[in-house]
């Protein structure tokens, strides 16, 4: 009685020949990193003559890398619009507070590494420090202004 296969059954490994053969007769081509890997992997084997093509093309440069910013799928949108929904409350709430009696803040809060600079800067690093975003606060800042002058357009 056969199993059913799994996924590695299915479409191979990433480094096998025969996965890639499949793949490169629909047109797909490997990235810089996936014919490394490949090469890498199979280094003991003689290369079938369908690689050598594909060898070619990534030493002449015409192979894709994976750049540039991924493409956001529904979750980092929706943290992205968590983030500036805090940032928006924060930001008023810290110009009030400077007003009213400065940003001095409890005895808790000076040791803080988000809890120094002016309100905008203080809301940014507070927002990144609660949601644990992998942004500075001034690329946060510049987002969300690139983000507002594109709703203008």
């Amino acid at each position: 009685m056969k199993s059913d296969p799994d996924l590695y059954g299915l479409f191979g490994a990433e480094t096998e020949f025969s996965t890639w053969e499949q793949r490169t007769k629909q047109g797909i081509l490997p990235t810089r990193e996936q014919l490394k890997a490949i090469l890498l992997a199979n280094a003991g084997q003689q290369f079938p003559d369908w690689l050598l093509g594909v060898v070619i093309i990534g030493i002449e440069g015409r192979l894709k890398g994976t750049r540039g910013r991924r493409k956001e799928n529904a979750l980092l949108k929706s943290r992205w619009t968590l983030a500036v929904a805090k940032y928006e409350y924060l930001l008023p709430w810290l110009q009030r507070r400077e007003e009213r009696c400065g940003l001095q803040g409890w005895s808790v809060l000076r040791g803080k590494h988000w809890w120094t600079g002016p309100p905008h800067e203080r809301a940014a690093r507070i927002v990144i420090a609660q949601l644990n975003l992998s942004i500075d606060w001034r690329a946060f800042l510049n987002r969300i202004s690139s983000d507002k002058s594109a709703d203008l357009l």
